[in-house]
Protein backbone atom coordinates (compact mmCIF):
# COMPACT_ATOMS: atom_id res chain seq x y z
CA UNK A 1 0.00 0.00 0.00
CA UNK A 2 1.51 3.56 -0.96
CA UNK A 3 0.35 6.39 1.26
CA UNK A 4 -1.23 9.40 -0.72
CA UNK A 5 0.92 12.60 -0.94
CA UNK A 6 -0.04 15.30 1.34
CA UNK A 7 -0.46 18.46 -0.32
CA UNK A 8 -1.17 21.65 1.72
CA UNK A 9 -4.35 22.53 -0.37
CA UNK A 10 -5.90 19.42 0.84
CA UNK A 11 -7.78 20.75 4.57
CA UNK A 12 -8.55 17.25 5.21
CA UNK A 13 -5.18 16.09 4.87
CA UNK A 14 -3.89 19.50 6.55
CA UNK A 15 -5.98 18.48 9.80
CA UNK A 16 -4.81 14.88 9.71
CA UNK A 17 -1.52 16.40 9.88
CA UNK A 18 -2.53 18.91 12.78
CA UNK A 19 -3.95 15.91 14.51
CA UNK A 20 -1.33 13.31 14.15
CA UNK A 21 1.37 16.18 15.61
CA UNK A 22 -0.82 17.42 18.22
CA UNK A 23 -1.37 14.17 19.87
CA UNK A 24 2.49 12.55 19.21
CA UNK A 25 3.98 15.56 20.52
CA UNK A 26 6.70 15.09 23.16
CA UNK A 27 5.64 18.53 24.85
CA UNK A 28 2.42 18.97 26.32
CA UNK A 29 -0.28 21.04 24.60
CA UNK A 30 -4.17 22.12 25.40
CA UNK A 31 -6.57 23.94 23.50
CA UNK A 32 -8.92 25.94 25.10
CA UNK A 33 -12.29 27.78 24.30
CA UNK A 34 -13.10 31.14 24.57
CA UNK A 35 -13.43 30.87 28.50
CA UNK A 36 -10.22 29.50 28.79
CA UNK A 37 -11.57 26.05 29.83
CA UNK A 38 -9.44 23.24 28.19
CA UNK A 39 -11.16 21.02 25.79
CA UNK A 40 -7.90 19.16 23.98
CA UNK A 41 -5.26 18.11 25.47
CA UNK A 42 -2.56 15.69 24.31
CA UNK A 43 -0.93 12.94 26.32
CA UNK A 44 1.94 15.07 27.22
CA UNK A 45 0.07 17.80 28.75
CA UNK A 46 -1.71 15.16 31.16
CA UNK A 47 1.79 13.90 31.78
CA UNK A 48 2.99 17.36 32.32
CA UNK A 49 0.40 17.61 35.18
CA UNK A 50 0.50 14.28 36.60
CA UNK A 51 -3.29 14.09 36.12
CA UNK A 52 -5.49 12.06 34.29
CA UNK A 53 -6.66 13.41 30.23
CA UNK A 54 -10.75 12.61 31.72
CA UNK A 55 -9.68 15.36 34.64
CA UNK A 56 -8.02 18.06 32.60
CA UNK A 57 -11.31 18.40 30.31
CA UNK A 58 -13.56 21.87 30.97
CA UNK A 59 -11.24 22.26 33.24
CA UNK A 60 -10.45 26.21 33.35
CA UNK A 61 -6.45 26.79 32.76
CA UNK A 62 -6.26 28.94 35.84
CA UNK A 63 -7.19 25.70 38.36
CA UNK A 64 -3.13 24.51 37.47
CA UNK A 65 -1.77 28.05 37.22
CA UNK A 66 0.15 29.16 40.23
CA UNK A 67 -2.01 31.55 42.07
CA UNK A 68 0.16 34.32 42.00
CA UNK A 69 0.28 33.84 37.73
CA UNK A 70 -3.15 34.07 37.08
CA UNK A 71 -3.63 37.81 36.88
CA UNK A 72 -1.01 37.89 34.06
CA UNK A 73 -2.41 35.32 32.39
CA UNK A 74 -5.85 36.19 32.20
CA UNK A 75 -4.95 39.19 31.15
CA UNK A 76 -2.96 38.59 27.86
CA UNK A 77 -5.89 35.78 27.50
CA UNK A 78 -8.38 38.76 27.22
CA UNK A 79 -6.22 41.01 25.28
CA UNK A 80 -6.01 38.12 22.67
CA UNK A 81 -10.01 37.48 22.80
CA UNK A 82 -10.43 41.06 22.07
CA UNK A 83 -8.43 41.45 19.01
CA UNK A 84 -5.66 43.44 21.01
CA UNK A 85 -2.63 41.07 20.37
CA UNK A 86 -2.40 37.59 18.27
CA UNK A 87 -1.47 35.79 20.81
CA UNK A 88 1.36 35.23 23.79
CA UNK A 89 4.12 33.53 25.40
CA UNK A 90 4.37 33.23 29.01
CA UNK A 91 6.79 31.73 32.05
CA UNK A 92 4.10 30.76 34.72
CA UNK A 93 4.34 28.07 37.50
CA UNK A 94 1.44 25.41 36.82
CA UNK A 95 0.30 23.14 39.70
CA UNK A 96 -0.25 19.47 39.87
CA UNK A 97 -0.71 16.81 42.66
CA UNK A 98 1.90 16.42 45.10
CA UNK A 99 4.24 18.96 43.84
CA UNK A 100 4.06 22.36 45.03
CA UNK A 101 4.69 24.06 41.21
CA UNK A 102 6.91 24.00 38.21
CA UNK A 103 7.55 26.74 35.80
CA UNK A 104 6.83 26.03 32.41
CA UNK A 105 6.92 28.26 29.14
CA UNK A 106 3.47 28.16 27.75
CA UNK A 107 1.83 29.84 24.07
CA UNK A 108 -1.40 30.61 23.35
CA UNK A 109 -2.59 30.68 20.62
CA UNK A 110 -0.35 26.87 20.36
CA UNK A 111 -0.15 27.34 16.79
CA UNK A 112 -1.68 29.49 13.53
CA UNK A 113 -5.12 28.60 13.43
CA UNK A 114 -8.40 30.68 12.31
CA UNK A 115 -10.17 31.77 15.18
CA UNK A 116 -12.91 29.51 16.07
CA UNK A 117 -15.20 28.68 18.95
CA UNK A 118 -13.23 25.24 19.76
CA UNK A 119 -11.18 23.05 18.61
CA UNK A 120 -13.89 20.47 17.46
CA UNK A 121 -14.56 22.64 14.30
CA UNK A 122 -11.44 22.01 12.90
CA UNK A 123 -11.18 17.91 13.76
CA UNK A 124 -12.30 16.18 10.74
CA UNK A 125 -13.69 12.84 10.80
CA UNK A 126 -11.41 10.35 10.12
CA UNK A 127 -7.22 9.93 9.72
CA UNK A 128 -6.41 10.43 5.85
CA UNK A 129 -4.49 7.16 5.26
CA UNK A 130 -1.20 8.66 4.92
CA UNK A 131 -1.52 10.29 8.26
CA UNK A 132 -2.83 6.57 8.92
CA UNK A 133 0.26 5.27 7.73
CA UNK A 134 2.66 7.59 9.33
CA UNK A 135 0.73 6.31 12.71
CA UNK A 136 1.04 3.04 12.54
CA UNK A 137 4.91 3.34 12.29
CA UNK A 138 5.44 5.58 14.82
CA UNK A 139 7.22 4.40 17.82
CA UNK A 140 4.38 5.11 20.23
CA UNK A 141 2.23 2.98 18.13
CA UNK A 142 -0.79 3.62 16.73
CA UNK A 143 -3.23 6.19 17.98
CA UNK A 144 -6.86 7.06 16.24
Amino acid sequence: MVAEPYTADDPEARLALFDFAFENAPIGIALVDLEGRINHSNAAFAKLLSLPPDKILATHFKDFTHPEDIEADLILFQQVLQGRRDGYTIVKRYLRPFVRSFTFSSTWPPCAMPRAKSYASYRRSRVSPAIRNMSANSPSGPHS
